[in-house]
């Protein structure tokens, strides 16, 4: 049985993420300064959307939270769909596009992809 996305994994997660250490953005920042220009590295982890407020109220400040899609239209009610801008209502400013499953179950697209930046 399939145990990816059950409150008791999500539970552990957070946990494990909590207790170790991260290192801090100066050192983080230093690695990364050698490698590209004007970019602040941060650690973000991603959770299903029906975790993301509990996630978001247990998880260490040094994380920060990715929904796993979001809709392309602004606002608005699409059945199970979850818009950028609810996103950004919640906090939450990070979003992973383009994932392989989507593109080969729905059909989705770079244009689609394209029009979540927007």
């Amino acid at each position: 049985m399939d145990k990816n996305g059950t409150s008791e994994d999500v539970k552990k997660v957070v946990s494990t993420l909590n207790t170790s250490q991260v290192p801090s953005k100066d050192v983080v920042g230093k690695q990364f300064q050698s490698i590209i220009k004007g970019i602040h590295p941060c650690i973000v982890v991603s959770f299903l959307f029906v975790f993301i407020p509990s996630v978001k109220c247990e998880l260490k400040l040094e994380f920060q939270i990715a929904a796993q899609n979001c809709w392309v239209n602004k606002g608005g009610a699409f059945t199970g769909e979850i818009s950028a801008e609810m996103l950004v209502n919640l906090g939450i400013p990070w979003v992973i596009i383009g994932h392989s499953e989507r593109r080969a179950l729905m059909n989705e697209s770079n244009e689609i992809d394209r029009m979540m930046l927007i």
